[in-house]
């Protein structure tokens, strides 16, 4: 599967790929620690399903890192207008709309 989008090649040695969101992504081997790229060799040989839910399950435990006062904020501005929506008292936007005054707004 080696150059597929959104799977890594093994890491020895490090390399290029190209992540689900089309970015670039590159690793090399001095990079990360000698247990990782065991595990990584591993986990790009597992079967689709098996890496779908390894990946969820890794994603779950980063949720378990504290989060920094600047994080923290933002979750509580975002539950705070996502509760005022519910109550009726702000109207959400179409993202195409909205994605087209961020743009705007920052010059893209």
């Amino acid at each position: 599967m080696r150059g597929a989008v959104g799977v890594p090649p093994p890491a020895k040695g490090g390399g290029i790929w190209e992540g689900r969101d089309g970015q670039q992504r590159q690793t090399e081997e001095a990079d990360v620690s000698p247990q990782l790229l065991e595990v990584e060799r591993k986990a790009v040989r597992l079967p689709p399903k098996d890496r779908e839910i390894l990946a969820e399950r890794l994603i779950q435990s980063l949720d378990e890192v504290p989060l920094t006062d600047v994080e923290e904020a933002w979750v509580k501005e975002a539950e705070r207008r996502f509760a005022a929506w519910r109550r009726g008292e702000r109207k959400g936007i179409p993202a195409a709309r909205a994605l087209r005054q961020i743009r705007k707004e920052l010059g893209l």
